[in-house]
């Protein structure tokens, strides 16, 4: 006999069991009750008899349990397992970490170091098995998908790399709420993943970019790239379409808004922290649309001496001066 017909059977002991228990408690009620009308001895003693077949079906469910189908296993060459504990499936053991956390972690930097950013990425997720909820380990996923998506300019790969950042970034924020990194990593790869998405998409995420850069802000003032992404997103909505105007308008009832002046507040905030080629590339750019040419062409000039990372310097350098205003032969 399989154990899961011995299973079954054990079941169908315990059903029995419980129906004998529920007829012989219905007929101890209604025996008390006719005792109590004086109908009879007859009746009472029916319900003592009652109580009787209780003790010995409770008995023979003991023996059962204890000493047939233990033995009948044991006869049968199968593993014995207690009768009570069939219908409760074992829960599973969580599986031992394949290698330490730092091990992981380590793992992860060096691949990011030696610019394997797609394996870096794989190799921070296979460390999530083992550590789902650990800081290190997502915000190295976070970092991954967005050397990834540098270093893939356009097309599924960037678009899929974005993704997976932004769900490590979403599980940042769950597991470690107090912390600024997820919120910063967010704001960072839902705005990149913005340009993947429709325009009602994009306006109806934009809000939400905001909101994540500036609790970003809240939990780290001094963190640069959390000022940048709040500078970025003034810039956009400074000149955002009439179109998207519209849509944004049709979405929140009154649009967000924003100026040129606030986005170069946040900027230069971030650019007096760390200067990095994205911020002085935007505060140029601000400084252009504001018609402080000179001035923008410094920052410009400044974005080509800070070009390092997944990038193509070449290409970047050619846009960078592209945009200057003088000296376009450099």
């Amino acid at each position: 006999m399989e154990v899961r017909e011995i299973s079954a059977l054990a079941a169908r002991v315990e059903r029995m069991y419980m129906a004998v228990v529920a007829v012989v408690v219905m007929g101890v009620v209604y025996s008390a009750l006719c005792v109590a009308e004086g109908v009879g001895d007859l009746i009472y003693w029916w319900g003592q008899c009652g109580v009787g077949v209780v003790l010995c079906v409770q008995g023979a469910r003991v023996w059962w349990a204890n000493v047939a189908y233990p033995w009948w296993v044991k006869r049968q060459g199968l593993v014995a397992k207690p009768v009570l504990d069939l219908q409760r499936p074992t829960p599973p053991q969580p599986a031992e970490p394949s290698l330490p956390e730092e091990d992981h972690i380590q793992k992860v930097s060096t691949l990011r170091a030696t610019e394997q950013y797609a394996e870096a990425r794989a190799a921070a997720q296979a460390g999530l098995t083992d550590y789902p909820t650990s800081l290190p380990l997502l915000t190295l996923l976070c970092k991954a998908a967005n050397d990834e998506a540098s270093a893939n300019h356009k097309g599924a790969v960037q678009e899929n790399a974005l993704r997976a950042g932004c769900k490590a970034a979403s599980l940042l924020i769950k597991h470690h709420p107090g912390e600024a990194v997820g919120y910063r990593w967010r704001a960072v790869l839902e705005g990149r993943l913005s340009s993947y998405k429709p325009t009602k998409e994009k306006i109806a995420g934009a809000m939400g970019i905001r909101d994540d850069a500036l609790k970003a802000i809240e939990l780290d003032p001094t963190d640069p790239i959390s000022l940048h992404v709040m500078g970025a997103w003034c810039h956009g909505v400074a000149k955002i379409s009439w179109i998207e105007r519209k849509a944004a308008a049709a979405l929140f009832g009154t649009p967000p808004t924003s100026t040129l002046e606030e986005a170069l507040e946040y900027l230069k905030r971030a650019d007096a922290i760390e200067a990095f080629t994205e911020n002085s590339m935007l505060i140029g750019d601000c400084l252009k649309e504001l018609k402080k040419l000179d001035e923008a062409d410094s920052f410009y000039e400044a974005a080509i001496r800070q070009i390092q990372g997944p990038k193509d310097p070449v290409a970047l350098k050619a846009k960078i001066v592209k945009k200057m205003t003088k000296k376009k032969g450099k």
